[in-house]
């Protein structure tokens, strides 16, 4: 079932310019009790935020941007796939849905954030971003396979235990990647920034790390 926590609602107005609408915010919690092993959020150029939690229900905290019509921000849940949309899809005007988000750590998490920041915390399960140029931090993760598309933002990912794999691409922003002793199979271009690769190498690993970026710089540290 689907529980709400709080209401909380909150509506703020910034005044622009006389000839633009007021901007708006408005924030909301709920939690989610059934059963869920993936999540994935579409914030379109809101930021988020996915922390592991302690228990085995979603919370999530959702604050709205936008001017005009208010979005309506949905979660639908299928089998055990929970799906997390803006609402903000074909909306004219500004508009931005901020996502908190606690989940069991185990959970597999996909995010498209569309330009916003993306924070992730403590997950141990499969991990698939794309920013839009918006910074990836993810610290305390121990996931098997991290995949990052930043379109230009940085990257500063740290792992607690070795992944199988690594795919990052930031398309120009530096890429920090912090992972524990052993060997690792690396393959890093920088393309005009400078790669340091501050782990041990064994092209035949079970752990591959490939890191890409158009022009910041790239490192692997232990």
């Amino acid at each position: 079932m689907r529980r709400i926590m709080l209401a909380g609602l909150a509506a703020a107005v910034l005044p622009l310019a006389a000839c633009d609408e007021p901007q708006q915010s408005e924030t909301r919690s709920y939690e989610v009790t059934e059963s869920v092993t993936a999540a994935a959020i579409n914030s379109f150029g809101g930021t988020v935020t996915v922390t592991a939690g302690s228990g085995r229900d979603v919370v999530v905290f959702e604050t709205l941007r936008y001017r005009g019509a208010k979005p309506a921000p949905e979660h639908r849940l299928e089998g055990t796939d929970l799906t997390f949309t803006s609402g903000c899809q074909g909306h004219r005007g500004d508009c931005g849905v901020d996502y908190r988000i606690e989940v069991p750590a185990t959970v597999n998490v996909t995010v498209d954030s569309g330009g916003g920041a993306v924070s992730l915390d403590g997950l141990s399960g499969r991990l698939d971003v794309s920013s839009g140029g918006g910074a990836v931090d993810a610290v305390r993760v121990s996931a098997p396979a991290f995949t990052a598309a930043t379109g230009g933002g940085a990257a500063d990912v740290a792992f607690t235990a070795a992944p199988a794999t690594v795919r990052i691409d930031s398309g120009g922003g530096d890429v920090k990647v912090g992972l524990p002793g052993g060997s690792y199979a690396t393959d890093v271009d920088a393309e005009g920034g400078e790669a340091a690769v501050g782990v041990t190498t064994d092209p035949a690993a079970a752990h591959r790390i490939e890191v890409r970026t158009g022009g910041g710089n790239a490192r692997l540290t232990s």
